[in-house]
């Protein structure tokens, strides 16, 4: 298993995690959002379009490689229809609270120590250095307790 989005950032084209072994390539597309939100069609066409550009960048037909999509949340009826379709595989999980999600980051230009939820909109950008003394917290009070804080103006994602 290679971890692909949180290493690419940005530039992972939308694919967070490559599965593979000699017989089998997966790509794996993972969202942690509200539940009061539906993953939408575009982003199953993301997903489908980053499967045929990951099967030619490693010379596999497109049928050698499988596309599953997980989310924390619901699909909408276009989006479950967009995946059969086109071949992309949908899984819904329940949220699992037992493993840190919280980043702790400390801005290298003004030193601020602010943490992130996986649902605030520049979530994925931000990258955690643990060598200066950056890390991830399970909890909100774990954030605050080593002195970090939500940032004041903070933008949650919308997946319409």
């Amino acid at each position: 298993m290679q971890y692909h989005g949180i290493v690419k950032s940005l530039e992972d084209i939308g694919i967070d995690l490559i599965c593979k072994n000699e017989h089998r390539h997966v790509i794996i597309q993972a969202k942690c959002w509200s539940d009061k939100v539906k993953i939408r069609e575009k982003y199953i066409f993301q997903l489908y379009g980053a499967k045929k550009y990951y099967a030619k960048s490693i010379g596999k037909e497109e049928n050698e490689v499988e596309a599953i999509f997980v989310a924390t949340n619901t699909y909408s009826d276009k989006a479950k229809k967009v995946a059969e379709d086109l071949g992309v595989t949908l899984q819904t999980i329940k949220l699992k609270k037992d493993y840190p999600q919280i980043k702790c980051n400390i801005s290298k230009r003004t030193k601020k120590r602010l943490y992130f939820l996986p649902f605030d909109l520049h979530y994925d950008t931000i990258k955690i250095e643990k060598r200066s003394g950056e890390f991830f917290a399970k909890t909100v009070l774990e954030a605050e307790t080593q002195g970090f804080r939500r940032p004041k103006k903070i933008k949650q994602r919308d997946a319409a």
